[in-house]
């Protein structure tokens, strides 16, 4: 009994010393109906069955729009078309899952930005199975400007 006292105690002291999880204070997202992203490989690479680095520099521009927080839905339009995205907003990040018709996801995390009326931060990642055993893997990274 005595172990589960102790044990309990220094749970709640312990406890009490955490602390908050953000490390800086966040700005909020602005009002927006849309926005439109500049995203540039900062990596490119294959996997096939080894991994080969690509060259990264290719530029890429997404737009998004219909962003409903209710359905958790969002509309991405970008070099290939369009597509219907699940949005989630969690705090300082707007994230957009898409799942390719091949089944393929990618993965767009848009952060709240460093200062008030500055682009958002983004970083845009894809693993896709251009063939089989042969994953094309590229990092994007750059900014969104948000719309109306």
């Amino acid at each position: 009994m005595k172990k589960i006292a102790f044990a309990l105690a220094m749970s709640a002291l312990l406890s009490g010393c955490s602390r908050n999880p953000a490390i800086f204070p966040l700005n909020p997202f602005p009002t927006m109906t849309a926005m439109s992203c500049e995203l540039k490989a900062v990596h490119e690479g294959a996997l096939n069955p080894d991994y080969q680095r690509g060259k990264a520099g290719f530029a890429m521009k997404l737009t998004i729009t219909n962003l409903d927080q209710q359905s958790g839905t969002a509309q991405v339009i970008g070099n290939v078309g369009t597509a219907e995205v699940r949005f989630t907003r969690l705090g300082d990040q707007m994230q957009f899952l898409e799942q390719t018709p091949a089944g393929n996801l990618t993965l767009l995390t848009v952060y709240t930005p460093p200062e008030a009326g500055k682009p958002l931060p983004a970083a845009y990642s894809r693993h896709i199975l251009s063939t089989p055993a042969n994953v094309s893997i590229s990092q994007y990274a750059g900014s969104c400007q948000p719309k109306v």
